[in-house]
């Protein structure tokens, strides 16, 4: 997301990150092939900060979704599916899988942030 609209403030957190630890070897070089460094990656946990520092929580499936907003139940507006624009499925976690797994997730991960530019009228940097 951060590529598509660099203008835009985006970080990531976990709802049971392995904190401080590197991204996934088979992510960063699944995102190297589309020139996208994950080697700054830092593993950090969800908490009040990250919530209230940022305008929109996008999550990737309905578990994600359904903790969230539980857990903050006074933003349940802000959080929404990455997926939400195209029919609202879930983004498989990749961990421990195939390459090809990781390759079609990132593919999907790809067209859901750029639908969310597209729905927000953010000017990107990629067609």
């Amino acid at each position: 997301m951060r590529r598509l609209a660099p203008g835009l403030k985006v970080s990531s957190a976990g709802i049971a990150a392995m904190v401080d630890d590197g991204a996934d070897k088979t992510a960063v070089a699944v995102a190297r092939k589309s020139e996208l460094d994950l080697s700054p990656h830092i593993a950090r946990q969800i908490s009040d900060d990250v919530i209230f520092g940022h305008d929109l929580i996008i999550v990737m499936d309905e578990g994600h979704f359904n903790w969230m907003r539980s857990a903050y139940p006074e933003d349940r507006a802000r959080i929404v599916k990455l997926m939400h624009w195209m029919g609202g499925h879930d983004i498989p976690d990749p961990y421990r899988r195939s390459v090809l797994v990781y390759e079609a997730v990132f593919r999907k991960i790809q067209q859901g942030c750029a639908e969310w530019c597209r729905q927000l009228n953010l000017s990107t940097t990629e067609k």
